[in-house]
This record gives structure tokens, C-alpha cells and sequence, in this order.
């Protein structure tokens, strides 16, 4: 917890100014994060974020909203929102550009205009219709670099549930 300083030299003999790089990052020692929850929001993503003591974590309805909501946050969570009003996606996308975190959890029933309008300022592909074709997760891949240290042990039987619905990306 504190500041850390680091340097980034980079040796390049056709630019012999401006070699090096200086930054200071702050290490906090709680992460805040909102869950700004819609009419079909899912309480497991506050209830997964609670079991790890680094996060702060409150809860608002979509309907109260307000820049207020982004100050000093890390962040932001949409869970289960139907829509995004024009207004909201822009300050949404403001926090992300001043170095915010946004986690999309879309509903079933997404206004899907607003959902690609936000990807696009993000620079994300966008998604398609609701797609019903059940989908199943058999085997996780424990040697991926993701998945380090992320399990005490490797299973070969799993029994995770069954995806009944999802939006699939476009490219």
C-alpha cells in the first residue's frame, strides 16, 4: 500500500533524448467498486465481489444514478440493465477515459442500440441478438496463463451450469 516509483528506460541509438520514462502508482489498499443494478439485475455479482476483503462494494438502482456515483471509484458495475439512457453512457464512458474499470452484465432484455453504442466508444466488437442455443462449459485449460493460481487443484469432472442464452460478439 503506498506509492511505487519506477523508471522505463528504452535504448534506442537512433533517439538518444527522451530515453526515459517516469511514473508513480498508487497502490490502494481497498478497491471501490459500484453495482448499479437494473429491473433484471443478478445478485451473484455482489455477492462474488463481497468474499474478497480488497473491495468496497456498494449497491444502487440503475435509477439513481448520478456522476456522484463515479467519484474516487475503481469500479463500476452494470448489472442487468435494460437500457443505457444516452446521458449515462456518456459519463460512463468519461470515467473510462479518465482510467475507470467498467463491468458489463447485460439483462435478458437489452435495448441493443445502447449496448453497441457503448462497446463501439469502447472500441469493442458488438454484440448480435439474443441467442438461445444452450452452451456448456466441459474443461478448463489450467495450464492458460489466466488461470494461474486461480485453483488449489485441477478437475477433470466438472459440472459447472449450463449457458441458456448469450449475446454473441460481432466482429
Amino acid at each position: 500500500v503506498g506509492f511505487i516509483e519506477g523508471k522505463l528506460n528504452v535504448s534506442d541509438r537512433s533517439v538518444s533524448w527522451d530515453d526515459n520514462f517516469y511514473f508513480i502508482n498508487q497502490i490502494s489498499d481497498k478497491g471501490k467498486v459500484v453495482v448499479l443494478n437494473g429491473p433484471n439485475a443478478s445478485p451473484n455479482p455482489t455477492k462474488a465481489l463481497r468474499t474478497e476483503p480488497f473491495f468496497n462494494v456498494e449497491e444502487f438502482s440503475a435509477l439513481s444514478f448520478s456522476t456522484r456515483l463515479l467519484d474516487q471509484l475503481d469500479l463500476l458495475v452494470l448489472n442487468g440493465l435494460d437500457n443505457i439512457p444516452d446521458g449515462m453512457a456518456q459519463e460512463i464512458i468519461n470515467f473510462e477515459a479518465m482510467g475507470g474499470n467498467v463491468l458489463i452484465i447485460p439483462s435478458i432484455n437489452i435495448n441493443l442500440s445502447d449496448y453497441n453504442a457503448l462497446l463501439t466508444a469502447f472500441n469493442f466488437p458488438k454484440m448480435s441478438s439474443l441467442s438461445s442455443e444452450g452452451n456448456q462449459i466441459t474443461d478448463i485449460n489450467y495450464q492458460h496463463p489466466f488461470f494461474q493460481g486461480m485453483f488449489e487443484k485441477e478437475k477433470k469432472d466438472l459440472n459447472l451450469p449450463l449457458i441458456k442464452s448469450s449475446y454473441p460478439l460481432r466482429n
